[in-house]
């Protein structure tokens, strides 16, 4: 029995068997010849290829010619059992001394599938058909996850000022992926790609964001975006909450503006101006505003909500806001006067009460137009005595020569009936004003401009004003 090393190279040798015994000996000379091997092996790294349906994967393949003579291979794949996959390979043959090896790259890109499916791919001598070598590949359609973890070294701060902390991005997917890392809605520093293997990990990467001077108090969340190459629909966020701290100058948190520095108006009228508020907090605020430094008793003063309609003195602001009032004041003197008023704004922020005035708005309400200073002839000019006696003759002189000229040419009836008619004339009631009404029989009274029929307020005595509840017309009753 003879076996060769496995390192024997081909040859002929002669081998002599003798045999003998009993003084004879036969001997016979045989030719030993060692023939040449023909062996193939085919050998990857990774018995699965997972490719995706938009970057196709990769697997490296060695074929070795592990005979004693040079030889040519053929290169196969069966793929019938993938046909949602497209495959190439990087080489159909190759020929190969002995101990000499060759790369082979297997692709692969699927159409959508979801699971696995195999091919087989088999190298073939050309000198020896039964010379052979193959492998069973598992085709895997790749999916693409990712998974993010924050650590916040700082999470509350104030507008305009900086949090900061670290983030560390895992492939978790079961391939290579090229992932792209981002912060939504606000610049942190962080937009990069990190092209990661299967469960890898990038490094610590550092973030820091600065709070807008106009953020909002209270809870926010910061949210990091990553997202896939070879699958963009995979697409992950994870957010964390951070802290805007509330702030706000005690000196004034509310801001305010009037439309006019002063209000005139008529005697018994009124008159109006536009109160503008801002919230210069960060934070919601409630309120109220007061009137300071008028009498109550001869101003009737009323604030009006410009959004909403309703008469009211509270006003609630959002962080930032503003609103608009409008201020009403209507007088009951029937004198002239000048006055000034302040408006006091309390404010209730965070559980905290700030208080704060309005400078003085001035008040003015009119004296009536002086009467004529006697008569002007342009050449020469009368007092008011002069004039009222020369005046008074006049009007005298006429109303005699009328009444001597009536009662000469008129009946006396008729002379009754002018007198009649000229008593009625002076018992009628002077013209209202478009705004003004008076009490009509049963105690109630008919608004000027929409004619809706209203009762007097209880207590109320002409003259008063008030205002329409129907088309918020202000009213001036008058006797």
């Amino acid at each position: 029995n003879l076996s060769a090393s496995i390192i024997a190279q081909p040859d002929s040798n002669p081998i002599t068997v003798a045999i003998g015994g009993g003084g004879t000996q036969e001997s016979l000379v045989i030719d030993l010849v060692i023939a040449d091997r023909n062996e193939v092996r085919l050998t990857s790294t990774s018995s699965k290829l997972i490719g995706g349906s938009t970057s196709a994967g990769m697997l490296d393949l060695y074929i070795t010619n592990v005979g004693t003579a040079n030889d040519s291979y053929l290169i196969e794949l069966d793929s019938s059992s993938a046909d949602d996959w497209t495959t190439s390979l990087s080489l159909v043959s190759v020929t190969l001394a002995p101990g000499e090896s060759a790369n082979l790259s297997l692709s692969a890109l699927h159409s959508g599938v979801t699971s696995s499916s195999i091919v087989v791919l088999k190298v073939t001598s050309t000198t020896n058909d039964e010379v052979s070598s193959s492998l069973n590949i598992s085709l895997e359609p790749q999916t693409a996850s990712s998974s993010l973890a924050v650590l916040f070294d700082d999470d509350s701060a104030q507008p305009g000022e900086t949090i900061h902390g670290s983030v560390v991005l895992t492939n978790t997917g079961n391939g290579e992926d090229i992932l792209s890392l981002e912060t939504v809605g606000m610049s942190c520093g962080l937009s990069s790609t990190h092209t990661l293997a299967a469960g890898e990990s990038t490094a610590s990467l550092p973030f820091s964001c600065v709070l807008s001077t106009n953020a909002v108090a209270g809870n926010q969340a910061l949210t990091f975006r990553t997202m896939s190459t070879i699958d963009p629909s995979a697409t992950s966020d994870v957010s964390r909450i951070y802290t805007v701290e509330a702030v706000w100058d005690s000196a004034q948190v509310i801001t305010f503006e009037f439309s006019e520095n002063q209000i005139s108006m008529e005697r018994n009228g009124g008159s109006s101006i536009t109160v503008s508020l801002e919230n210069s907090a960060n934070v919601e605020v409630n309120g109220k505003m007061d009137v300071l430094g008028m009498d109550q008793s001869v101003f009737v003063i009323e604030f009006v909500d410009m959004l909403t309609g309703a008469t009211t003195e509270d006003f609630t602001l959002p962080a930032n806001g503003r609103a608009s009032f409008k201020l009403t004041i209507d007088t009951l003197s029937s004198e002239p006067l000048t006055t000034s008023l302040n408006i006091r704004f309390t404010s209730s922020i965070s559980g905290s009460v700030e208080t704060s005035e309005s400078p003085d708005l001035l008040v003015e309400v009119n004296a009536p137009e002086d009467p004529p200073s006697g008569i002007d002839f342009g050449f020469a000019s009368l007092d008011n005595q002069t004039s009222m006696g020369i005046l008074a003759s006049g009007w005298i002189l006429a109303l005699l020569t009328l009444l001597v000229l009536r009662f000469t040419t008129r009946s006396k009836d008729e002379q009754e009936e002018e007198i009649l008619e000229e008593e009625e004339e002076e018992e009628e009631e002077r013209e209202l004003a478009k705004d003004e009404c008076r009490i009509e029989d049963g105690g109630r009274i008919s608004c000027p401009k929409c004619d809706m029929r209203l009762g007097v307020p209880a207590g109320s005595e002409p003259p008063f004003r008030f205002s329409c509840p129907s088309c918020s017309e202000r009213i001036s009753v008058v006797l």
